[in-house]
């Protein structure tokens, strides 16, 4: 029977498989700012209630340092994915996120002095050749447009990696992650303040026909369901996190671009070339192999 922790993990994975094939849909209707605000303001909802199911509101300060970090470094990866998904495929776009275990054991590697295996090592070659086919166009040429979307995936491999270190610190996985959501929506609602005639301008431009008003106020359900989903992912994978199966649901969440790519294909019509399947076919044997080794 499977462990509580491990389906989390899995729950985790369905859950932001929700979100990421919404993510084109919204990327493309609705400002970015706007849709970065509602993601971790309304994704905060599961965290509080998770909050007040625990009835613990108290952390170390050095804890909540971190998660506040994190919550700069979320917000920073929720722009560079809705950049890159508003000119790119969802396909090509989330299949970066196979890079994340590759980045974690080269963080263990350098940062905290662990040695890696032969295996490990062949695993993350893997991942960054498959990683290169995707993103070069023609020749050794890359595909500029393509950069936000393996960025995206840096922050938030070093959100998890705070996060983990601020849950391990607090000994409660529910306040930590609620704080650095609270603290991205504080920082997402700055922004678009500051920049709220922009943004402004390109809602009324949206509302301007009644087709452009129906796809807006659908675009917005869509951010809505989109936000509990991943905010509950975050939750659950947080839960996981610091019952110390780490490995194991790494290894779980690493298929989850695998079906963000399916549904690109099968939703939105995606087309990749040859070499272009050829890579995220790699990425995923890489991703999951170097996550079970």
């Amino acid at each position: 029977m499977l462990s509580l922790p491990i389906l989390a993990a899995i729950a985790s994975t369905a859950l932001w498989v929700v979100w990421g094939s919404l993510s084109k849909r919204i990327a493309t209707t609705i400002a970015s700012t706007i849709v970065v605000v509602m993601m971790m303001g309304i994704g905060a909802i599961p965290m509080i209630i998770a909050v007040l199911a625990l009835g613990v509101y108290s952390i170390p300060a050095s804890s909540v340092i971190l998660a506040c970090l994190a919550g700069v470094l979320a917000t920073i990866g929720f722009f560079l994915t809705l950049r890159a998904l508003r000119t790119e495929q969802l396909t090509n776009s989330t299949s970066f996120g196979e890079l994340q275990p590759a980045i974690l054991v080269l963080f263990g590697l350098f940062a905290l002095g662990e040695t890696i295996t032969t295996a490990h090592a062949l695993s993350m070659i893997v991942i960054f050749i498959g990683a290169f086919l995707i993103i070069r166009t023609q020749g050794v040429r890359i595909n500029k447009r393509l950069v936000p979307a393996a960025l995206s995936v840096v922050a938030w491999t070093i959100y998890w990696i705070v996060i983990t270190y601020s849950v391990t610190w607090a000994g409660t996985f529910a306040l930590p992650v609620a704080i650095s959501r609270i603290t991205g929506a504080v920082l997402a609602g700055l922004y678009l303040f500051l920049y709220r005639a922009e943004t402004r301008e390109k809602l009324d431009s949206s509302k301007r026909t009644r087709k452009g008003r129906l796809l807006l106020y659908s675009a917005l359900a869509l951010v809505i369901v989109a936000a509990l989903a991943d905010g509950t992912g975050d939750t659950a994978f947080a839960f996981a996190l610091g019952a110390g199966t780490v490995a194991v649901s790494g290894a779980i969440t690493a298929l989850s671009p695998m079906f963000i790519s399916i549904i690109g294909f099968l939703l939105y019509k995606d087309r990749l070339t040859g070499l272009q399947f050829v890579g995220l076919a790699v990425m995923i044997v890489g991703a999951v192999a170097l996550s079970l080794l």
